[in-house]
């Protein structure tokens, strides 16, 4: 008889061989009873282990060459403890997947309601590429334009992005070419966008090349500010809407019509009252009428206070800037599409406009 056959299995060996024999073989499982069970006597051999399984018909289908052979008695000298995960549960980071995506859906929303705490007729003052620090832009138009925004009642100020240079990679030798530091530029770009009290500022192609640690974001506290483009849905006590669309840059353009990239998203869908774009330095005005809906939209292409660019000079671009900083006047006590909207070119005459329009109701 082999060894190990005379010895009858307790219940609690036998359950112990039935848990190890899976992942285990015959050899293994014999040495870790003797060890557990038998002071390390040879009481138990692959055989009887073998006979045990075929008796209880116990599987061990499992990796059962697992154990590493550790000397005679197949056991190791010591025991790892298992560290602490460095990952969080696939389930805790499976939901806080899903609650990020619908935080991000509901910043994304298409449309961002303005509510307009009076009937008065407003303006929308529209800024095109401040370039705050470059050495070509008219930095004194720039804040004559602020100073009659804050003087004049019921106009409000909006921002078409590029605030400045913010020169980055390969561009950032363009510093050595311009007066103003990056610090500085930073410096101006603060006092800038603090003294206006923005409707609606939308970050440029310049602006976003900070990245994820966008200071402007910062800098603009509780204003609007979107990188790239906004939606929005102005509306006033009375129950009239005016729905405007800013983009820093549309899609297309046209050597025939500098307004042509905005008002080609008129006639293809983009049915708002006022869509607005900067981006490429030059003026452009088209008024576009849905046929379907009568609404009248008024494409406008706001040019920079970047006068001077050396960019254009090489590249040979000819000068287009007719106007930078556009108004549309909103009456909302019109009675027509024609009368809801009206966009004055300079912001001076503008102004007057406004304040003659809104004595007229108050």
């Amino acid at each position: 008889m082999s060894k190990g056959y005379g010895v009858p299995y307790s219940d609690d060996e036998a359950l112990f061989i039935e848990g190890h024999l899976p992942d285990h073989s015959y050899r293994a499982v014999a040495e870790l009873c003797n060890h557990q069970f038998h002071n390390n006597k040879k009481v138990r051999s692959m055989d009887s282990i073998r006979s045990l399984a075929r008796r209880r018909k116990v599987s061990v289908t499992g990796n059962r060459f697992r154990t590493v052979t550790k000397g005679i008695n197949n056991l190791s000298d010591f025991e790892v403890e298992k560290p602490s995960p460095s990952l969080q549960p696939v389930e805790d980071l499976i939901a806080e997947r899903i609650l990020k995506y619908e935080i991000l859906e509901e910043s994304k929303k298409s449309c961002i309601n303005i509510h307009i705490n009076h009937d008065l007729p407003i303006g929308i003052a529209h800024f095109g590429d401040p370039h705050v620090d470059d050495d070509g832009t008219n930095l004194r138009q720039l804040y004559d334009h602020v100073k009659m925004v804050n003087d004049t009642d019921g106009l409000f100020g909006a921002n078409i992005g590029d605030n400045t240079n913010n020169w980055v990679g390969r561009l950032q030798r363009l510093y050595g070419q311009q007066s103003t530091s990056s610090k500085e530029a930073w410096q101006i770009c603060e006092h800038f966008i603090k003294s206006v009290d923005w409707l609606y500022l939308i970050g440029g192609n310049h602006d976003a090349w900070s990245g994820s640690g966008d200071p402007l974001k910062w800098i603009c506290g509780d204003s609007l500010y979107t990188k790239h483009g906004q939606r929005m849905k102005l509306i006033f006590p009375n129950g009239k809407e005016v729905f405007i669309n800013a983009r820093h840059q549309w899609r297309g353009n046209s050597m025939w019509n500098t307004a042509h990239s905005i008002s080609k998203s008129a006639q293809m869908g983009m049915d708002d009252h006022i869509l607005v774009g900067g981006h490429t330095h030059v003026s452009g005005y088209q008024v576009v009428k849905n046929p379907n809906s009568k609404r009248i939209s008024h494409c406008v292409q706001v040019a920079s206070y970047k006068h001077f660019d050396k960019y254009a000079e090489e590249k040979g671009f000819e000068d287009k800037d007719i106007f930078n900083c556009p108004v549309t006047v909103i009456n909302p006590h019109a009675e027509t599409e024609l009368e809801l909207v009206h966009t004055i070119f300079d912001p001076k005459v503008a102004s007057e406009f406004l304040t003659y329009i809104r004595s007229k109701y108050e």
